[in-house]
């Protein structure tokens, strides 16, 4: 904003100040300003000619520009106020051709006619400004026509009753100063621009800015202070008249600036504001706009546009939409522009002329860019296709779970976190040996499922009464390493119970320790033996272990995935798993034992499952 604008109180009390200072130099030093002006005084008429014009192109300007933005200024402008000074422009008009030392204009020029314009001029604006202050609501109502019409008979009939009745009129000048009747009239324009003043002070929150308020303020004031000026001139050719003059044209120029603000400035501004509102709307959508003129030159350009044109940061080079010009892609069902740089690059785009009184002024286009919609169905095809291999091997991977049953002496239930399970377990059962093995592969899904058919392959080829665990163990090992890429790998634990001697011989390659629960001495043994996990050494080798077990002892194998608990703080949940065996009802089948375990430790849980989860149960 122009540091000079009044738009607070201070720098309103600035411009009363330097107008009053002003003012009072003007009778504090008489001798300096009547010297200063008496080179000018004998071409008085035509100074007095060329401050009247000022006063009447400001009167006149705010009538025009009013009549031309009514539709816009109305309810910030009084179209009454606009009317007035339409009437006081030409009342001033006539002021100024009648005054003394003028041309004949229909009647003798004399200061009687001339003065008598003016002082109606001077009632006309001060009564209607403050009218308009007094009856806000009413005098925005006014139709323009009518208004203006009135406005235009009143002019009329005043020119006419002057013309006519000049010399019948009082008299407002003698011996070149002005009488009584004439001061009182200047004090009734005093006191209705006081009465404006004093309104707007009052009413400070009735304005919608500041700026208007102070504007009207100064506005008043210089008109009060013009008539101090033609109250106490000796001369009608005194420099104190064209001082007058001056302070009358500051007024009316205030209030032309609030004309000009209301009705110009506030529309023009939200013009703008609105224009880049929809330029800043435009820069934040991923559609790409474009628009050009008649011609195809590119008058504007959005952010996104930018981009997929690749324009140059900053640039001033006049661009026509014919050089990124699109054409339709051979086999394709969408469009290609050639960037600024020469890339190729597929798009939806669509153009929509831009109509103004019936022709076409230009076009508007919006640029789609395909990219990564192409992309995204690319990877969408491959997805259904990785999809489909996903259902595929989890159906594989179901018939080989099936043919495990589950029982009264082992149970075993497990939960997959997605479709394919990461866990391995398998029960194989020769004679009296019955062969258990749990596995937790590295990765999920489809590696997984393969992982799953080499050991389901392996097992079938076990001899429990010939083997060892850690035999099998090695064997896994080595064909891991052979089949599976070097990042693979899994642990296992795998054990042979022999229900005729109850002897249990097991091994583990880097798994979680299995659990022994013994209810009579209700203590636990944790079955583990070193080893590497499966797929980290080619040559790894592999310890069994034998433990003579008792009747109904419990032994527990489990995936860790069971007793993750990434939302506890104090661990994870072992030694919950371990309260729920010592609690459980282990005169239940295995299966249900199984079932009812992984239940319990599931309610003990504070984060969120992340793994797959299995657990098997073996009652002696």
């Amino acid at each position: 904003m122009n540091p000079f604008t009044p738009n607070t109180i201070a720098r309103l009390n600035m411009y009363i100040l330097v107008l009053c200072i002003v003012c009072a130099s003007f009778f504090i030093f008489p001798t300096f300003f009547t010297t200063l002006y008496e080179p000018l005084q004998p071409s008085h008429a035509v100074n007095h000619l060329l401050f009247e014009m000022i006063s009447i192109f400001f009167a006149m300007s705010i009538a025009i520009h009013s009549w031309i933005t009514y539709g816009e200024a109305k309810a910030h402008f009084p179209i009454l106020l606009a009317a007035a000074f339409f009437s006081v422009g030409i009342l001033d008009t006539f002021h100024a051709l009648t005054f003394s030392g003028m041309p004949l204009f229909f009647i003798e020029s004399s200061s009687l006619t001339s003065t008598w314009f003016w002082i109606l001029a001077r009632l006309t604006e001060s009564a209607i400004l403050a009218l308009v202050f007094l009856t806000p609501t009413i005098t925005n109502r006014l139709n323009r026509n009518i208004t203006f019409s009135i406005a235009t008979i009143y002019s009329i009939i005043l020119i006419a009753f002057i013309f006519v009745f000049h010399q019948d009129l009082p008299l407002l000048i003698l011996d070149g100063t002005p009488t009584l009747f004439k001061n009182s009239m200047e004090l009734i324009t005093v006191v209705l621009h006081l009465f404006v003043i004093f309104h707007c002070l009052k009413h400070a929150n009735k304005f919608n800015s500041i700026v208007i308020r102070n504007l009207y303020i100064i506005g008043a004031f210089s008109m009060v202070l013009s008539s101090i000026f033609f109250v106490r001139y000796q001369s009608v050719d005194a420099y104190l008249n064209m001082a007058g003059h001056l302070f009358k044209i500051i007024g009316y120029s205030m209030f032309f600036i609030v004309l000009f603000t209301v009705s110009v400035k506030a529309p023009f501004k939200n013009i703008t504001r609105l224009h880049d509102r929809n330029r800043m709307m435009f820069n934040m959508l991923e559609l790409g706009i474009i628009e050009t003129d008649s011609k195809g030159t590119i008058q504007y350009v959005n952010m996104s546009a930018k981009e997929l044109l690749q324009l140059p940061a900053n640039s001033t080079e006049i661009l026509l939409m014919s050089q990124f010009e699109s054409k339709a892609t051979i086999g394709e069902i969408y469009e290609e522009i050639t960037s600024y740089t020469g890339e190729k690059i597929p798009v939806e785009i669509d153009r929509f002329p831009l109509i103004e009184s019936r022709k076409i002024i230009g076009y508007f286009y919006t640029l789609r860019d395909l990219r990564e919609a192409i992309e995204n169905e690319r990877l969408a095809k491959e997805k259904s296709v990785t999809d489909f291999e996903i259902e595929t091997a989890a159906a594989v991977q179901k018939d080989f779970f099936s043919e495990i049953s589950s029982g009264d002496q082992i149970g075993f239930v497990s939960y997959p976190f997605k479709r394919l399970n990461g866990d391995f377990y398998n029960i194989l059962k020769q004679g009296s040996k019955t062969m258990v093995t749990i596995a937790d592969i590295s990765g999920k899904g489809i590696p997984a499922a393969i992982q799953t058919s080499l050991m389901i392959g392996a097992i079938e080829h076990v001899n429990l009464h010939h083997e060892k665990p850690d035999q099998f163990v090695e064997f896994i090992n080595r064909m891991f390493s052979k089949y599976s890429k070097s990042e693979h790998f899994m642990t296992l634990f795998t054990m042979i119970y022999d229900e005729e001697t109850r002897m249990l011989q097991y091994c583990s390659a880097g798994h979680e320790p299995s659990l022994l629960y013994n209810k009579g001495t209700n203590t636990f043994n944790f079955l583990e033996t070193k080893g590497a996990a499966i797929g980290f050494f080619k040559e790894a080798s592999y310890e069994t272990k034998t433990i003579q077990l008792s009747e109904d002892d419990i032994v527990v194998l489990y995936t860790d995935g069971l007793i993750e608990d990434r939302g506890n703080l104090e661990g994870d949940l072992f030694e919950d798993m371990m309260d729920s065996i010592r609690h459980s009802d282990l005169t239940l089948s295995a299966d249900t034992l199984s079932k009812h375990l992984i239940t319990e430790v599931e309610k003990k849980r504070q984060g969120l499952i992340h793994d797959d989860r299995t657990v098997i149960v073996l009652k002696t």
